[in-house]
C-alpha cells in the first residue's frame, strides 16, 4: 500500500491526477473526516480509528474496497501508527515559493469562512504579514512531524516535477502513463525585494533545512542566482515577464537561465 502525504502547495493536486491515471478506483482521497472530498471508502476503512484500529482490520477493509493508494491532507504520523509498513511518499517545495503560492491562492480563491483568506483577498494582509502567521511557518516540517526523509519510499520536488515523476515511476514500476500538467499553479507574487524573500526564508528555517536535506538526498542540483542578479533590472529588461506578473527570482532560476535572459 502507498500512503501519499499531500502537503499544501507542493504539486500534490497534479500528482493526485497522476495517481488517478495509474490506479483508478484504487486511489482513495483523505482530506479529513468531514471533507466532501474524502472518499467514502476510506471513511469505512477508518471506522474505529480512535480506538486502536489494528493494521490487520484496516488492511482487510482496504482490500475489500480495492484501495491501493491513499492520498490527501493528513499528517504523516496519522497512518504510520496504523500501517507503519506501508510505502510513504511526499512532495516538498522551496519554502519561500510555497508560502508565496499559498498567499496567491488565498488572494484569488478566498474562503468566506476563513478570516485569514478574507483579509488576504481584500488586501488587508500583505505577504510579509501572512508569512509571519504562526500556522503558516514551517508547514512542511510540521506535516512530516519529524519523520526522517530516508524513511520515505519516495520524496518528490515540485521544482523538478517531471524528474520526480521519473523517479516515482522507476521506484514503483510504472510505465506508459500520460503525465499531468501542473494545476493550481498561479504566477507568483512579484517579490523583487530580496529582503522580504530573506525574511520569509528566516521564518521557515526548519522548512529550508528540510528542503536542502531533500535536495541532497535526491541528488538534484539546485540552480544558484548570479551574485550580481538584480530582480528589478531583470523585470525591466524582460517586459514580458513583468507583464505576466512573474516573480523575477523564481522565473530566472526555473526558466530565464535556460533561455539566456539578461539580468543586467
Amino acid at each position: 500500500m502507498i500512503i501519499s502525504v499531500h502537503i499544501p502547495k507542493t504539486a500534490g493536486t497534479a500528482f493526485r491526477e497522476y495517481l488517478a491515471s495509474i490506479f483508478g478506483e484504487g486511489l482513495a482521497w483523505d482530506y479529513g473526516l468531514t471533507s466532501p472530498d474524502t472518499s467514502r471508502s476510506i471513511l469505512y476503512c477508518l471506522e474505529g480509528w480512535r480506538h486502536d484500529l489494528s493494521a490487520e482490520i484496516f488492511l482487510r477493509r482496504c482490500a475489500e474496497m480495492h484501495i491501493e493508494v491513499i492520498h490527501g491532507h493528513f499528517m504523516a504520523r496519522f497512518y504510520r501508527r496504523i500501517v507503519p509498513a506501508a510505502d510513504y511518499i511526499c512532495w516538498l517545495r522551496e519554502p519561500v515559493d510555497r508560502v508565496v503560492s499559498e498567499f496567491n491562492q488565498m488572494r484569488r480563491q478566498p474562503d468566506p469562512h476563513n478570516p485569514t483568506t478574507v483579509e488576504v483577498s481584500e488586501g488587508r494582509m500583505g505577504l510579509g504579514e501572512f508569512a509571519a502567521l504562526d500556522f503558516q511557518r514551517d508547514i512542511q516540517a510540521k506535516w512530516l512531524q519529524g519523520a526522517a526523509l530516508e524513511d520515505f519510499a519516495f520524496v518528490g520536488l515540485a521544482e523538478d516535477f517531471a524528474g520526480s515523476l521519473d523517479r516515482f515511476d522507476a521506484r514503483f514500476g510504472i510505465s506508459g502513463v500520460e503525465r499531468p500538467g501542473r494545476v493550481n499553479s498561479y504566477p507568483p507574487e512579484v517579490v523583487a525585494d530580496a529582503a522580504l524573500r530573506d525574511h520569509i526564508a528566516a521564518l521557515n528555517r526548519r522548512d529550508m533545512d528540510l528542503y536542502d536535506e531533500a535536495v541532497k538526498l535526491i541528488g538534484v542540483a539546485t540552480p544558484v542566482l548570479p551574485s550580481d542578479f538584480d530582480p528589478a533590472a531583470y523585470l525591466a529588461l524582460n517586459a514580458d515577464i513583468a507583464d505576466a506578473g512573474h516573480d523575477p527570482v523564481a522565473h530566472y532560476l526555473n526558466h530565464g537561465r535556460h533561455e539566456g535572459r539578461r539580468w543586467q
